[in-house]
């Protein structure tokens, strides 16, 4: 049996609009200092690998410190970081890649995003867990 989930309110859905809003703007930043990335995708590669460490980090802080907010998870989490992550951008340069005739850059870029990503978040939360063990939190 599936439950649905209750509907946010007006305040919660603009915690997170103001956070995708903050999280966009810094991934077209990057992607300005980043737009020439002579054959790997530096741009969208760097933000969805430091948006996944975020995201460790974040998850710990509102999930297993205590919950700062109501609002903390819906702007940091889905917000922020998913306003700066883009799972879009990365399967268009994939795509442009294997149009490119460049299949091995186009592997490598794929599985090595996914296998970054994975492994920033969990890096992200050891850290989180870690500073806050040394603090006594």
């Amino acid at each position: 049996m599936t439950s649905v989930p209750a509907r946010p309110s007006w305040s919660v859905l603009a915690a997170v609009a103001l956070g995708g809003a903050l999280g966009s703007l810094a991934r077209w930043g990057v992607g300005c200092v980043f737009w020439g990335y002579a054959g790997w995708p530096w741009g969208t590669f760097l933000v969805n690998v430091t948006g996944s460490f975020a995201l460790g980090v974040v998850m710990v802080l509102v999930l297993e410190v205590r919950p700062l907010s109501r609002f903390a998870r819906p702007f940091w989490g889905v917000g922020v970081c998913g306003g700066y992550t883009t799972f879009s951008a990365y399967a268009l340069e994939v795509h442009h890649l294997l149009v490119a005739g460049r299949a091995g850059l186009a592997v490598a870029y794929a599985v090595g995003s996914v296998l970054a990503g994975v492994l920033a978040v969990a890096l992200g939360m050891i850290a989180a867990r870690r500073i806050l063990c040394e603090r006594g939190a």
